[in-house]
């Protein structure tokens, strides 16, 4: 099953305030609300400092704010009480939202060939990539996390009352994150959402469309990290990119936010690109092994976008796929398969970058080698058998030493493939951004689907006032 950080945010507000303030106090019951809040302190911590806020920015000052209100509540009770059981789930689910923003980063190291390769030749370090930085959907995610806190917080002060403790250390540091937290709890549910919401984690044994992009993102960067790789394999993933590309496109032409007249353009450019790299040039090759594994999760790749979002006739008309699909469902498709797709991009334009400058074994058949330099010729000796002289025999492909005029255009091709790609994910990620939802105020609470606004009548009291919950 697919885990996005929308729904998790759906669950952890539900969580957390369908929490009972009511019933005896239990025994040790603050030293077990310590240790839960200490667990839980630790993964909002995790969660904050992974949120990809502008370096040195408004937002980045204002988490690291949040951030110092939390550390206190790492107190002497972490690992020697065991933590309050009506705490454990709302711990489980912010640090899901925080191992999936940690690993929401292009993955794909294309390793520079050896220098024994060319010794000559500069040899181009892998540069790690950072995803891009989006303060709204950042601020977003942030304000999502400390609501739910506020409504935690309120509930353990209630608790802390019952059992006669609203003084102690832990109250205090409790009664200072609620009044924090107070002014993200009240703000509208809209202004909330983001396209970060749409980050997902598929197991990679899924049977379905997501867990086969997933199975075909591993594969593609275990071929590109190799140090020779085929050009049958380069061009079976431009030809995997283009495809991917006008799924993307058709997806969110289908009535998503996630589409509009820019990212049309930007994917268009890339499929162009793309299709071209994959009419590789016969007369140049690459000495690699073949990479098998990829071939076989690239047919499965294509069975399940065909089978999911193509028909007899070819792609699904926009209604039909509503029909399909939910809306939340297309967006998150259409996140995954841009960004997916701009990261695989990125590590394929880096290959062909390194192919083009020397970097690799890149193969060129005789007649083009002479075209570069008429003069050219190389023969192989073969051994003769019964001490017979070695007998020279034409090589029909050659090591390219420098760079020919259709490795340039390849590369540059592939650049700017890569270019409309990710510049397609960005706006696809901001148009998620902008949502225009109802939603319903009952009992005071304002409701989108489970995530919750306080309205501020609720939030003037602290202590001794319950706040009412999501209507079941």
């Amino acid at each position: 099953m697919t885990a996005t950080i929308g729904r998790l945010l759906d669950r952890l507000h539900k969580t957390a305030y369908d929490l009972d303030p009511n019933g005896a106090p239990q025994p040790a019951e603050i030293a077990h609300l310590a240790a839960g809040w200490s667990a839980l302190s630790s993964r909002l911590e995790a969660a904050l400092s992974a949120l990809p806020y502008d370096i040195d920015g408004v937002g980045e000052a204002q988490r690291d704010h949040y951030l110092s209100m939390l550390r206190p509540l790492n107190g002497p009770t972490r690992n020697t009480t065991t933590p309050d059981p009506r705490l454990e789930d709302s711990t489980l689910i912010v640090g899901a939202i925080a191992d999936l923003l940690v690993t929401n980063r292009p993955p794909f190291q294309v390793q520079a060939p050896e220098k024994w390769f060319y010794t000559n030749a500069k040899v181009y370090p892998p540069v790690y990539q950072w995803r891009d930085r989006d303060d709204p959907g950042a601020s977003g995610l942030q304000s999502n996390l400390l609501a739910a806190t506020y409504a935690i917080g309120q509930w353990t002060l209630r608790r802390l009352e019952a059992n006669h403790a609203p003084a102690s250390r832990f109250a205090r540091s409790i009664r200072h994150v609620v009044a924090l937290c107070q002014y993200e709890a009240q703000s509208d549910p809209e202004t909330r959402r983001g396209g970060l919401d749409h980050i997902s984690a598929t197991p990679i044994d899924e049977p379905s469309l997501l867990g086969a992009l997933a199975r075909w993102a591993d594969e593609a960067e275990q071929a590109l990290f190799r140090r020779m790789v085929t050009s049958g394999t380069l061009a079976m993933l431009a030809s995997d990119m283009a495809i991917l590309t006008a799924a993307t496109g058709h997806i969110t032409r289908a009535g998503t936010p996630a589409g509009d007249q820019r990212v049309t353009e930007e994917l268009m450019g890339g499929i162009a690109g793309w299709k071209k790299i994959a009419e590789w040039p016969t007369d140049i090759r690459m000495g690699g092994p073949r990479a098998r594994d990829y071939i076989s999760a690239s047919r499965e790749l294509r069975s399940y976008v065909a089978a999911d979002l193509r028909g007899p006739s070819g792609w699904h008309e926009p209604e039909h796929l509503r029909q399909l699909h939910t809306v939340d469902h297309l967006d998150t498709l259409a996140y995954t398969l841009a960004h997916r797709a701009a990261w695989v991009g990125e590590a394929l334009n880096k290959t062909i970058r390194d192919l083009a400058i020397g970097q690799g074994r890149l193969w060129i058949d005789t007649a083009k080698a002479r075209e570069m330099d008429p003069d050219f010729y190389r023969i192989r000796w073969v051994p003769q058998p019964d001490g017979a002289p070695a007998v020279g025999v034409p090589v029909d492909w050659h090591i390219l030493t420098r760079s020919t005029p259709e490795a340039i255009d390849l590369a540059e091709t592939s650049q700017q493939a890569a270019k409309h790609q990710a510049a397609a994910a960005r706006h696809i990620t901001s148009g998620l951004g902008i949502k225009q939802q109802q939603y319903e105020t009952t009992h005071g609470l304002a409701l989108t689907r489970d995530r919750i606004r306080i309205q501020p009548a609720l939030a003037l009291g602290l202590v001794g006032q319950r706040m009412a919950g999501p209507e079941r």
